[in-house]
């Protein structure tokens, strides 16, 4: 489990022509996957925010304490909060 204060700008970084982008992580509201794209991957009609807060790492969602507690079926990056 990784546990990071956020809000929103997690450092993902890619290489483009020789220099460094920096990627901002949004969260879906329904499910609070977090990814780079402006739909949720997993619900394709709610628009993510770049309102969150914390993010856990879930691995293996039938083994985690923390996957049940949180109804997380999919293995992925999650955020703590979302704001709504």
């Amino acid at each position: 489990m990784a546990s990071e204060s956020s809000s929103g700008s997690y450092p993902g970084r890619q290489r483009l022509r020789g220099l460094t982008v920096k990627q901002t992580y949004r969260a879906c509201k329904k499910c609070k996957r977090l990814t780079v794209d402006k739909n949720c991957v997993l619900h394709p009609e709610e628009i993510t925010t770049e309102e969150w807060f914390g993010y856990v790492i879930i691995n293996e969602p039938k083994f985690s304490e923390i996957a049940k507690a949180s109804n997380i079926t999919e293995q992925g990056k999650y955020a703590i909060k979302v704001r709504q």
